[in-house]
């Protein structure tokens, strides 16, 4: 069943987590952990977010940030996820 769509509400703590189909092994080494983490940090530059908390594990990550709307969470974590899909 597909999650609620989050509300707009202005300067929020969001918990945000991400995972692959089926549960698949998405950061299967240190390596790829790494560059995730790095992704996260290089994402800030773009959009107007402040990455408060990670954990990032095998098949999923969960992060704890805070934007100014929901329009700039869409806009970080479609930049992350982006870049370290490819």
């Amino acid at each position: 069943m597909p999650r609620k769509p989050r509300k707009n509400q202005e300067g929020r703590f969001y918990h945000v987590m991400v995972q692959g189909i089926g549960k698949e092994y998405v950061f299967p080494d240190d390596d790829c952990k790494g560059y995730y983490l790095r992704c996260l940090q290089k994402a800030k530059q773009y959009c107007q977010a402040k990455l408060l908390a990670f954990c990032v594990m095998d098949n999923h990550a969960h992060i704890l940030t805070v934007v100014k709307n929901i329009e700039e969470l869409s806009k970080y974590f479609r930049r992350i996820n982006a870049d370290y899909a490819l």
